[in-house]
């Protein structure tokens, strides 16, 4: 026979379980944005973000969202918010899913049914992008609040 208190507690227990899973999938959703500093072959870039929270393992790598600013000089495009998947054993990386937003503030949405790899420049924003998801943060990467298009 079971006694009702030690009942109670193992109900307690299931029952705080049960409320930490529930709320996993929020605390996972946090914004945790990362400012990189990146090299000289920058293209447009003006500006480069890792929100941390959102890098999980993949086959190859890591994915995670990123967000890139650009120079209106040079572009149509304002910010691009991307969720890539990192290749950490080549250095290569494939956008699955990404938002732009043009000067006027529209935006435009795409998610690459095909994905294709692309090679990581060398002093690129995508290396700094992957040096951090695929070893942490590195030298200038910096935590942030407020990021455009986040």
């Amino acid at each position: 026979m079971v006694r009702a208190g030690a009942m109670n507690r193992v109900g307690a227990k299931w029952a705080a379980l049960l409320g930490v899973a529930w709320l996993s999938p929020f605390s996972a959703q946090a914004e945790d944005w990362w400012a990189l500093s990146f090299g000289a072959n920058r293209e447009a870039v003006t500006a480069l973000y890792v929100e941390r929270s959102s890098i999980v393992d993949s086959v190859l790598g890591k994915t995670a969202w990123i967000v890139e600013t650009f120079d209106p000089q040079r572009t149509d495009v304002a910010v691009k918010k991307e969720h890539v998947d990192i290749d950490c054993k080549r250095p290569r990386y494939r956008g699955l899913e990404w938002f732009w937003t043009d000067h006027a503030g529209e935006v435009t949405t795409s998610r690459e049914e095909d994905a294709r790899w692309n090679t990581v420049l060398l002093d690129s924003p995508m290396q700094a992008v992957r040096d951090f998801i695929c070893a942490g943060p590195g030298a200038g990467a910096q935590q942030v609040t407020g990021v455009p298009g986040g």
